[in-house]
């Protein structure tokens, strides 16, 4: 592993979680490998860990958010602080992909797709 925050490692089983979640698309070590490349961010708060990118649409300079784990209450404490860096950085909006549930949780944040995953080879 190219290494590990010391402070994120209390995180590390819930981002393993989230990840898993997720469709196994990348490990931990794949995340802090590019943080460590700088294309992603490592955001670390009292109670939570979140990982950013930056997508460059056509149209548009979106902050992406990859994995949030820990407590969602501590968001909008470090929620803040990454909206006004994103904004340094000429994004103008924000984007994640989560479970259904995060509608409820997240009165700003508007559900503006659905996203569907598939095996390939399912569909032949």
């Amino acid at each position: 592993m190219l290494g590990e925050p010391t402070e994120a490692m209390r995180f590390r089983s819930k981002i393993e979680k989230d990840l898993n979640r997720s469709g196994n698309l990348m490990t931990i070590e794949d995340l802090y490998a590019f943080v460590l490349t700088g294309d992603m961010q490592l955001w670390l708060g009292q109670r939570s860990i979140f990982f950013t990118e930056i997508v460059c649409y056509p149209r548009a300079k979106v902050l992406r958010l990859v994995i949030a784990a820990g407590e969602l209450e501590n968001f909008f404490v470090v929620g803040p602080t990454i909206a006004a860096w994103a904004i340094s950085q000429g994004c103008d909006r924000a984007e994640f992909v989560g479970r259904k549930g995060w509608t409820r949780r997240l009165p700003l944040w508007r559900e503006t797709a659905v996203m569907m995953t598939a095996d390939l080879k399912d569909l032949l």
